[in-house]
């Protein structure tokens, strides 16, 4: 059953259970999510507690652990890299084609000058949609470190990559330049993750020795630094992930300190376990929901969160979704999906009387 919500006026209005009043005679629109949990299998999302999962025993998918899901083609297709499987190419079905590169272990995919940058533990693959075309390492090539953990388009057909030994410009060659704490004022080498910040960029750092925090960087070696000791970040252990929120804002998500949100400015506000009822303070995506401003969170153990900018957030996981217990919610990815316009009159329906008025395009999730 998908999530059904009403407009009235432009604004979407969700509709819980089998039942729904609609005050007018209007147009009803059925909307689909489709999510990932890791290390067990890809899911789809409907905005209700019953999913549908594609694993490495019912489905072609090489391996259950995900880490990243990147839009591929027009044909919502999806490239989805896994732990030790390498990468697939998934279109909505059981049936996917898998590809190999490195050690398999991909933890990040982008779209880069027609191909896709493929980046493993073991070096960075360049893939032109049939097979891996070169492959980039420490021993041909000036990539500080073969692990790969995070990749960010920059500037003029270029690539961020963050290594554990620094943060490194790529521009199609084997040769390239690297931002590390011996040429710049960072904490330390050891990157995470990185995001687009207006003109600039956002890094956040793994928190060796409980040094790091966030910091932003404009293409030259003096990066602007925040840590717990010039702003109000918790800590400076590990983040896992820097993304767009609303109003120029940034989530920051952190692994030990929930969800922070970022302005530009050393005050930061955060959400967590003692203040909200946020299920994990390890927090590992952020992806738009819905017209309304919210967003899907996937956390650590937790489950999948819906935050409003409030304390109180609604909450899918193993003791009310189809959610499994103890698995991470490591990346969330918008799909695009054809279904349909339906129309009712006014009154209470259950679900069902209605027919098709015409197809659209609406949003679905990987979780």
């Amino acid at each position: 059953m998908g999530n059904i919500a009403y407009r009235v006026n432009g604004r979407q209005y969700n509709i819980q259970g089998n039942t729904y009043s609609v005050p007018q005679p209007t147009y009803i629109e059925v909307v689909d999510y489709l999510i990932g949990a890791s290390p067990i299998s890809l899911l789809v999302f409907d905005g209700s507690s019953a999913m549908t999962s594609y694993t490495t025993s019912n489905s072609e998918l090489p391996h259950a652990s995900i880490f990243d899901i990147e839009p591929y083609t027009t044909n919502e297709e999806f490239l989805i890299a896994t732990r030790v499987g390498g990468f697939a190419i998934f279109n909505g079905t059981s049936a996917m084609t898998s590809y190999s590169v490195g050690n398999d272990d991909v933890r990040a995919i982008v779209p880069y000058d027609g191909n896709y940058l493929i980046g493993t533990t073991d070096g960075l693959g360049v893939f032109d949609g049939s097979s891996i075309t070169t492959t980039y390492t420490t021993a041909n090539s000036e990539l500080p470190h073969n692990s790969i953990q995070d990749l960010c388009l920059y500037g003029n057909n270029e690539c961020l990559i963050a290594t554990p030994l620094g943060l490194t410009i790529f521009n199609g060659t084997s040769a390239m330049t690297t931002y590390n704490d011996f040429n710049t004022n960072m904490p330390h080498d050891n990157i995470k993750t990185i995001s687009k910040y207006g003109d600039d960029y956002l890094i956040g750092f793994n928190g060796y020795n409980h040094t790091g925090g966030i910091a932003i960087f404009d293409g030259t070696s003096a990066l602007t630094l925040f840590n717990s000791g010039n702003s109000t970040l918790p800590s400076n252990e590990s983040l896992n992930e820097i993304d767009q929120y609303i109003d120029g804002k940034y989530f920051i998500g952190t692994v030990v300190d929930g969800i922070g949100i970022f302005d530009g400015t050393s005050a930061m506000t955060f959400y967590n376990t003692s203040n909200s009822e946020l299920p994990s303070n390890d927090i590992r995506s952020f992806e738009p929901y819905g017209s309304d401003g919210e967003f899907l969170v996937g956390t650590g153990n937790g489950g999948l969160v819906i935050f409003n900018g409030t304390t109180g957030m609604t909450i899918f996981d193993n003791t009310n979704s189809d959610i499994p217990k103890g698995k991470s919610v490591v990346v969330i990815e918008t799909i695009q999906k054809r279904t349909r316009y339906i129309r009712q009159d006014a009154g209470t329906w259950s679900l069902g009387n209605s027919y098709v008025i015409d197809d659209y395009i609406v949003n679905d999730y990987f979780i």
